[in-house]
Formats: C-alpha cells, structure tokens, sequence
C-alpha cells in the first residue's frame, strides 16, 4: 500500500498559474501510480475534486466559463481516463455527491421562468458531482450507503450498522443495476463476485 496526500488551495485563495502547478504535480503523481508495475490497483479518492482542481488550471475559476472554452479541457480529462483504461489496472476514482435538480413546468406544459433563470426544484434525490460526461467511460458506478444501529421488535434483536453499495450503472449487463450489497459482501470481493462470477478471484489479485 501505498498513500500520496496533495493538499491544494480553495478556490479563492490562488491564482490561475498556481493552480497550473498543483495540476501538474497531481498529474504527475497519477502517471506514476497508473506506471507502477507492483501495484495492481489504483484509488483517486476526489475525483470531482481533480475535476475543479483542472478547470482551475485551465480557466482560473469555475463560473461564467462559456461551455465552447471547454473543448480542450474535456478532450483532457478523456485521455486521463483513457490512460486509466490503458494501464490494465484496477481503478477507482471518488466522487462528492450534490442536489438534484429538474426544471419546473407548468400545468401547461411551459417551463416556469424565475425572472431570467429557470425554475428548478429538487428532486429529493442526490447525483455525482465531477466530470459530467464519465457515464459511458467506466465500467461500474456505485453509491455507498449506510443503515444505521436499529432495533427489530419483533425480533427482540438489535441490529447492527451496515455499510452497502448500490449498482446505477454497469457495462457488463443492465440486469445488475439497482443491485445492493450489504455487510460482509460491501466490498471489493463480494462486487466482483456478483458482477464477473466467471472470474477466479486470483485474477483480480484476492
């Protein structure tokens, strides 16, 4: 195992070339990890983080961005994937979730204008904060969930936390998604044993 911390500035306190560095060396460090020949799995804990933290390099700051400056800066973040994909490794990239939104509309089918903006709502619901075209990029996306201690009347039984995983999205076959694992299988092992039943799990270096 082995672990690299890049602390880096909020938003408000650099300026654009700063943050060209701070890129550049998690960059870097992401090379080397996707290149080391004794590691057989990768983890990116912030993936939406080094999303922010590129279009600061790029832009300086993250609003009044107009969507045709982003050409390059998407293009980039494909080819970091790419050379995810290409490295043959395990990889897992995090992500911060954040509300969901859906626009208003009216009992006449019309959207609903607050002054020049459209009316949105939340849905209740949350989704993936980061790079918005990664859906098709990557085999599996999870949530994490978590049951907190209860106690079953019936039972007369206290039942314990629990952590789980939730599939939304799988390339292998749609017929996985929705599909929760809790406790024991929330994890590595009892994911790729669900999903690739086919497939020792020396392969996958267990």
């Amino acid at each position: 195992w082995a672990f690299k911390v890049i602390s880096i500035p909020l938003p408000t306190q650099s300026v654009q070339r700063e943050y060209l560095t701070y890129w550049q060396m998690f960059y870097e460090w992401y090379r080397k990890a996707l290149d080391n020949l004794d590691a057989n799995s990768v983890l990116i804990d912030g993936d939406s983080d080094s999303w922010e933290l590129q279009r600061l390099a790029e832009f300086g700051k993250l609003t009044q961005v107009p969507p045709i400056m982003y050409t390059n800066v998407n293009a980039a973040r494909r080819a970091m994937y790419a050379r995810a994909w290409d490295s043959c490794k395990i990889v897992v990239f995090t992500n911060k979730i954040k509300k969901e939104y859906d626009t208003v509309v009216g009992p006449d089918g019309n959207i609903i204008m607050d002054g020049q903006k459209e009316l949105r709502k939340w849905t209740g619901n949350y989704e993936r904060q980061g790079f918005p075209d990664q859906g098709y990029l990557f085999h599996l996306q999870l949530s994490t969930m978590y049951k907190p201690e209860s106690y079953n009347e019936k039972m007369r039984k206290t039942i314990p936390a629990m952590f789980g995983l939730k599939i939304n999205k799988c390339k292998r076959s749609a017929e996985f998604i929705g599909q929760e694992v809790w406790g024991e299988d929330c994890n590595f092992k009892g994911l790729v044993q669900l999903i690739y039943p086919e497939v020792p799990l020396k392969e996958w270096g267990l």
